[in-house]
């Protein structure tokens, strides 16, 4: 059973060299780790080559894009480039997520003690907990989601089923998410016209389509804690976001985010305006100066 890895970076070469260190470290080493650096200006690109020259416990690929294409665009180039290698299944993490020494041997463990749900299963998800406190899980990383007629509310998988061998979830983000090679080329590869958020949701649901998606706590990967996607458009309960999935016209502090950054939210260049919101009601927001969110449930049932 090979396991190979895609690790997408950008300017965090600090944090790039603790990560990498971490697959060094693995008690079970992968088969191979793909680097991808998003065009990184700190000095990244020279550090990753001298470190695939090294002796390694497995076989370093680096590759350099010519661009930033944002978190999505690497991790599609990054699958990309791994489909043509020897695999069965694909580990994905960003370069901030340090996994346990143990944690790809203890995704074999699994592999091996429970058949019958490898067999079935599409993707198998370590827990994700936070790094400033390794004992407390990030719950936000694992979610389900149930459609409604007008909007797709979601929730974290709750802490409780953390107790389990494992769980069954909806979507996961790409921080210690294993896929099978056999899933991504009935599923597809991330949405590469994405740039950032949400691509690893929309990859969820194609996912889930061809099986099951299960978390294992006992498979652990450490990553910073950090406010949800929604709070990033505005703190507090009335965030912009819920107004949004409520059916209301955009707030002028999202209108004033997306100004600053035509991309930073999960922008679609298939569907002009579209936000991906992470609130209470929507994960996909069509918004625009004359349009309000209720639209949204339509025009995910169109992108997926």
């Amino acid at each position: 059973m090979k396991i190979g890895a895609v690790i997408v970076t950008y300017n965090r070469i600090e944090e790039l060299r603790r990560c990498l260190a971490a697959y060094e470290a693995q008690t079970l080493p992968p088969a191979f780790v793909l680097v991808v650096d998003n065009c990184s200006t700190d000095g990244t690109g020279a550090w990753l080559d001298e470190w695939a020259a090294g002796p390694l416990p497995f076989v370093p690929l680096v590759h350099h894009l010519d661009q930033n294409y944002g978190g999505c665009g690497g991790f599609y180039r990054g699958m990309e480039a791994a489909m043509h290698k020897e695999f069965d299944w694909l580990w994905i993490a960003d370069d901030d997520a340090f996994p346990a020494p143990d944690a790809l041997e203890k995704l074999a463990e699994f592999m091996q003690s429970h058949p019958k749900e490898t067999a079935e299963c599409s993707a198998l998800c370590a827990a994700v907990m936070d790094r400033k406190n390794p004992g407390e899980v990030i719950p936000g990383h694992r979610r389900r989601m149930k459609m409604g007629l007008l909007n797709i509310p979601e929730s974290a998988v709750p802490l409780s089923e953390y107790a389990k061998p494992y769980f069954v979830l909806d979507l996961f983000s790409y921080v210690g998410t294993a896929i099978k090679k056999q899933t991504l080329e009935t599923a597809g590869l991330p949405e590469k016209d994405y740039f950032i958020y949400y691509d690893d949701s929309e990859h969820s649901i194609r996912v889930g389509r061809t099986g099951p998606i299960y978390c294992l706590p006992a498979v652990k990967i450490l990553h910073p804690d950090a406010p949800g996607r929604a709070d990033l458009l505005c703190a507090g309960k009335q965030n912009p976001a819920s107004q949004c999935a409520a059916g209301k016209p955009r707030p002028a502090e999202m209108e004033g985010l997306l100004q600053h950054s035509q991309c930073a939210f999960g922008i679609s260049k298939k569907f002009p305006g579209a936000l991906l919101c992470h609130a209470s009601g929507a994960l996909l927001c069509q918004c625009t100066a004359q349009q309000n969110c209720r639209t949204a449930h339509h025009v995910f049932r169109g992108h997926s």
